[in-house]
C-alpha cells in the first residue's frame, strides 16, 4: 500500500538521532524478535546508487502481530 515505516536500531542517546526529534511519531517498539531486527540491521545493502542505502536483496516480512493498548 505504500506506506513506510524506520525501526531505528541506534541507542535513544546516539547524537545521529537528534535530526528526528520532533520530525516523526513514534508508534511502537519491538517486543520480541529482536534478533530479526539485527539480522536486518546487518544485512547488505547497496550505497553506491542513492542518497539512502537500500538491501542488496529484498527484505519480506512474513508476519507481523500490531497489539493496541
Amino acid at each position: 500500500n505504500g506506506s513506510q515505516f524506520f525501526i531505528i536500531t541506534a541507542d535513544s542517546s546516539d547524537s545521529r538521532l537528534s535530526s528526528l526529534n520532533g520530525q516523526y511519531t513514534i508508534i511502537g517498539e519491538i517486543t520480541s524478535g529482536k534478533e530479526v531486527v539485527d539480522v536486518i540491521n546487518n544485512s547488505s545493502v547497496n550505497n553506491a546508487t542513492s542518497v539512502a542505502p537500500s538491501p542488496l536483496e529484498p527484505i519480506i516480512f512474513q508476519n507481523i502481530t500490531i497489539y493496541i493498548r
